[in-house]
């Protein structure tokens, strides 16, 4: 008889106790926590799991579970003069979004005459490169602009970003993952046409000579195709021919 009394007191401690772990999961949501940001891995497999799990708990902590409604980042990258412009034009009117430009973010902060802004009106009036850290913290800070319309603005288009791979590894680091990479391919020849009919059309001086576009497809070749490997590695890249006329 003793031994039933105990089991039975076992048996109701341990339901209590079931029963106590069930609603703390449920008042604080913790499965559906795990369920998305597990989905979030999955969607996004990002190649430094341990800091992207941190950084998604982190943003649902401080902006509450609207955080949750994960924000969708398509990058356009291709060589000079391949369309990236348009094409980001067309994807974000199809998606109702906007358009984010390094090119742009790097000029507004010039104009700004922030630190930052001095440092790389220095750089780019030296033709240097800017250091991936500046392109990748301006483009965080964007989009951190758009977190509270996240429901309305799900997806945002990146034009030319990331341009190398360090960028993109610098990007990935702090736990932003690309959904999918345009990759919009063109051949030399086409490429070298469009630039020098651009020069002409629209003063694209750094175009103007046929030295300078084949320093601009070699700079490509160099810096943006380890990028579409690495991206096609990953199985998140699109490839569109950009051969044709748009």
């Amino acid at each position: 008889t003793v031994s039933v009394l105990y089991w039975d007191g076992m048996s109701t401690a341990e339901e209590r106790k079931k029963l106590a772990a069930e609603q703390y999961l449920a008042e604080n949501r913790v499965r559906w926590l795990l369920e998305n940001v597990t989905a979030d891995l999955i969607n996004f497999t990002p190649t430094r799991p341990h800091p992207f799990i941190v950084k998604r708990v982190r943003e649902v902590q401080e902006n509450g579970l609207v955080a949750m409604q994960r924000r969708h980042l398509i990058a356009v990258v291709g060589g000079p003069a391949s369309g990236k412009g348009m094409a980001c034009a067309h994807v974000a009117q199809e998606l109702g979004t906007v358009t984010i430009a390094p090119a742009e973010l790097l000029r507004n902060e010039v104009k700004d005459g922030s630190e930052m802004g001095k440092r790389v009106g220095e750089l780019l009036h030296a033709d240097a490169v800017v250091p991936k850290e500046f392109v990748t913290e301006l483009m965080r800070k964007k989009l951190d602009s758009y977190s509270g319309s996240a429901a309305d603005e799900p997806a945002y288009v990146l034009d030319g970003f990331p341009r190398n791979l360090e960028q993109a590894l610098h990007f990935e680091s702090h736990g932003t993952e690309l959904s999918k990479v345009i990759y919009l391919r063109a051949s030399d020849d086409t490429l070298t046409k469009r630039m020098e009919l651009r020069s002409t059309d629209n003063g694209h001086e750094d175009e103007s000579t046929a030295d300078q576009r084949s320093a601009k497809l070699r700079g490509f070749k160099r810096a943006t195709l380890p990028v579409i490997e690495y991206y096609k590695a990953l199985g998140k890249l699109v490839e569109v021919d950009a051969d044709q006329p748009p």
